[in-house]
């Protein structure tokens, strides 16, 4: 299964259950995620934490006090978005509830997505940053089905993955094309507004984060007068925004009745922004 296939996010290979069971076995690590008060603890096998992040294989395998106390602390790290992390461990995919229910809201998918990838980029987790960068394409791809719709690209979220990422990384690159992409359809047909991009909320990104100044311009002068179909039109394409790293089979089942997974779920209109600061 190419690893450019969003049609799903479950690998059809057959399950290697011995070694996903050794994952499973042999002691277990404690990882702290959060400040207070929203601070919570998961206890995870080690192997398993090993096998999917190299972050975590040098915490546990290492001569570090992580090490020696089997316990590792993310302080800057949101223990909700870890908690997606947790979930494609075991079931291959991330989920959040259909409804919201008491102490739970309906989460802003599509930041929630470029949030996951960001955690995955600081774990040194490929497969984690693939399969969030998965959920995003399915994203645009609907999006690019309904033409009666607005992009799902935000400045906020422009500006969270501007702000926590490294200059040229996958997902700044995702952001901008699909931008681009956005932009051009609206050069093409200036009745199908796809992308509203003179708001006070963009000429502030664009004020405050040269980095994405340049880069989205540099891509619109590189398709000035065309049609900009790339790089959405064939799967070959897509690979650039992959680590190359194959989804994860369902290791303990993907059946969850109470969930849904975070890429199909329904956007929320008028989702509430994150507050970011100055990207400088």
């Amino acid at each position: 299964m190419s690893n450019t296939n969003v049609q799903g996010a479950m690998s059809q290979e057959t399950l290697d259950l011995p070694n996903v069971l050794n994952r499973l076995s042999g002691y277990v690590f404690a990882v702290v995620v959060g400040t207070d008060p929203h601070i919570k603890t998961w206890i995870l096998p080690s192997a398993l934490l090993s096998h999917h992040s190299r972050f975590f294989k040098a915490a546990i395998e290492g001569s570090f006090r992580e090490a020696k106390e089997s316990r590792v602390t993310l302080s800057e790290e949101n223990p909700v978005v870890f908690e997606h992390f947790v979930q494609w461990m075991y079931i291959g995919d991330y989920y959040h509830p259909k409804k919201a229910e008491e102490g739970l809201v309906q989460c802003d998918v599509p930041m929630r997505s470029a949030e996951v990838w960001v955690l995955a980029d600081r774990l040194c987790c490929m497969g984690l940053k693939d399969h969030a960068m998965r959920h995003l394409i399915q994203m645009h791809e609907r999006h690019v089905s309904d033409l009666t719709s607005l992009c799902f690209m935000r400045p906020d979220i422009v500006a969270y993955a501007f702000a926590n990422t490294a200059p040229n990384s996958k997902l700044r690159v995702f952001c901008v094309d699909s931008l681009v992409w956005h932009a051009k359809q609206n050069d093409h047909d200036r009745e199908m507004r796809m992308v509203d991009m003179d708001t006070p909320e963009w000429d502030i990104l664009y004020g405050n984060c040269d980095d994405f100044f340049q880069a989205f311009f540099r891509k619109s002068y590189m398709y000035q007068g065309t049609f900009f179909v790339f790089p959405w039109n064939e799967d070959a394409l897509k690979e650039q925004y992959f680590e190359g790293v194959p989804p994860l089979p369902a290791c303990l089942g993907n059946n969850n009745s109470s969930g849904e997974t975070i890429g199909a779920a329904v956007v929320q209109k008028g989702a509430k922004k994150r507050k970011v600061g100055k990207v400088r």
